[in-house]
């Protein structure tokens, strides 16, 4: 069967993407996805083929003004899990898999791996290279690092972030001279701190290319989710409905 789908697969039962979907043989016989995540305003559970216990909606708009609940999040991170516990996977969606989509993955990434948001955003970026919460989501990711993993400073440079949401993760990285959120000078790890990261991403699968035909072909190269921020184009998403 070939498939053709802009998803992403970061681990092996955690799915990213844009909201064109599958038939329910495609996800569930190929790529053994049984969970939805729809993080947008528009309901698309009838054209989604899971059940609807399967299936949850987290009503985002993908805008500076819009919040990242706590409650928003944990919904997500329940029907992840509860995917996983099932021996499945769940597929996060949004309209082009680049914002609100990502960012729930990257806060999912952080709040049960303990990730740092960092690492929590370069393990989501390299399966998916068009990655980029707004800088609003960004910020907000960033504070709950700080809560989460409980440290006094972030390890992204928000602010410059915000300037260049694509630049390389040397240049976001918290150094010398860089202002991101009070954080002092990222240092390198001890060897026993390397061992200890080791073996507790020892159980992450990458989202390596997937042999069933089309799946994970990456991003969609026009249309940007997140193109219009300053004006909410969350809003502007939901008058062409």
């Amino acid at each position: 069967m070939d498939f053709h789908y802009d998803g992403s697969k970061i681990l092996d039962y955690l799915y990213v993407g844009g909201e064109h979907i599958p038939s329910q043989d495609a996800l569930a016989e190929t790529f053994n996805i049984t969970h939805i995540v729809n993080t947008t305003v528009k309901d698309y559970y009838p054209h989604h083929p899971v059940s609807r216990g399967d299936y949850c909606q987290l009503f985002l708009l993908d805008a500076l003004s819009e919040e990242l609940s706590e409650t928003k999040m944990e919904t997500a991170f329940q029907m992840i899990d509860r995917a996983r516990a099932g021996g499945h996977a769940c597929l996060v969606h949004c309209r082009n898999g680049m914002s609100r989509s990502t960012s729930v993955v990257i806060a999912y990434l952080m709040r049960h791996f303990k990730m740092p948001l960092l690492e929590a955003f370069n393990f989501v970026r390299e399966r998916r290279p068009c990655t980029s919460p707004n800088p609003s989501f960004m910020r907000q990711l960033a504070a709950f690092e700080r809560a989460w993993l409980g440290v006094s400073g972030n390890t992204l440079d928000v602010d410059h972030y915000a300037d260049d949401r694509f630049a390389s993760i040397r240049d976001l990285a918290v150094g010398p001279g860089r202002g991101g959120e009070e954080e002092e000078v990222v240092e390198d790890e001890e060897e026993e701190e390397e061992e200890e990261e080791e073996g507790r991403l020892a159980g992450l699968e990458v989202g390596e290319e997937d042999s069933s035909g089309g799946w994970d072909v990456g991003c969609p190269l026009s249309g940007e989710e997140g193109q219009g921020w300053a004006e909410g184009e969350g809003e502007e998403e939901v008058s062409k409905r």
